[in-house]
């Protein structure tokens, strides 16, 4: 139905496992992994679609898909009984409590934070119809660096997504993540400004 979400979903999976081999060396828990990633979105085939081409969301679209954590979460859970699949589907929520859904209280695990980081990373060096262009892996490094200091996610999780996207593949100990921008960061971004 959604040709984008469908490359979204099948590319965050792909580099969720690779990131997470560094971490995971169970088959099976991988596979598992992999599975969930590739159904984190699945909310969003609840989600009326925006008109193509459109530059920006309403506002009242913009809160419709704000649900689709919850409504993937109730489907995964019908259909898979719980585990980490329905955790996947809360990535959203940040470990300072912003993002959505927003619920008190709640901690995203090591493992969660560290695929909302690969989604969040994929989702910003992907064409979007509410920015010009994409932007580039570094800028996108960039923004999740921001996001770290923020408290968003973890740097850790950071690191590591950075260890296995350098081609000289060093030790985790050696990532430093700059605050300083040195990436390609689109002059326009109209996400979530309708």
């Amino acid at each position: 139905r959604d040709p984008l979400l469908y490359a979204h979903s099948v590319a965050t999976s792909a580099l969720t496992i690779r990131v997470t081999m560094e971490i995971v060396m169970k088959a099976d828990d991988l596979a598992r992994i992999g599975g969930a990633t590739l159904a984190k979105d699945l909310g969003m085939t609840r989600i009326p679609r925006p008109q193509a081409g459109k530059q920006y969301l309403s506002k009242q679209q913009f809160h419709q898909i704000r649900k689709h954590p919850v409504i993937g979460l109730v489907l995964l859970t019908h259909y898979l009984g719980e585990g980490i699949e329905g955790m996947v589907a809360l990535r959203h929520h940040m470990r300072n409590g912003s993002g959505y859904p927003a619920w008190a209280g709640l901690k995203p695990s090591k493992l969660i934070d560290l695929i909302e980081a690969v989604d969040v990373f994929y989702a910003l060096i992907s064409p979007r119809s509410f920015r010009p262009e994409p932007f580039d892996a570094r800028g996108a490094i960039d923004e999740l660096t921001q996001m770290a200091e923020q408290g968003q996610i973890s740097r850790d999780s950071v690191r590591l997504l950075v260890m296995c996207l350098r081609q000289d593949r060093p030790d985790l100990g050696q990532v430093d993540l700059s605050n300083e921008r040195q990436g390609f960061v689109p002059r326009e971004n109209f996400y979530g400004t309708g």
